[in-house]
């Protein structure tokens, strides 16, 4: 497992309150949630213990939902590598 914290913008602006997944398959999802200033950190099974190791599919969900891409993990065009032992900075940019 690596920590992993980053920061959440659509069109240079931060995006509060969004839940965010990282899903990579054998392996239970990390969560987080964005603050005001677009900012998160993940957790799985400690809070802030961040994710496994590994090539994740970032899902992100908004309230109320958008129906895009994003809020599906076999949609999503996001992506993130997590390096176990590593403070990973994963910052993260959606178009919609």
């Amino acid at each position: 497992m690596g920590t992993v914290a980053g920061r959440l913008t659509k069109d240079g602006k931060p995006v509060a309150n969004a839940a965010l997944t990282f899903v990579t398959p054998g392996h239970p999802t990390s969560v987080g949630t964005t603050d005001a200033d677009g900012r998160f950190t993940l957790s799985t099974r400690r809070l802030n213990d961040g994710a496994y190791a590994g090539q994740h599919a970032v899902v992100i969900r908004r309230d109320p939902p958008t129906g895009d891409p994003y809020e599906d993990p076999l949609k999503t065009p996001l992506k993130a590598e997590v390096i176990a032992g590593r403070h990973n900075v994963v910052d993260l940019v959606i178009d919609r």
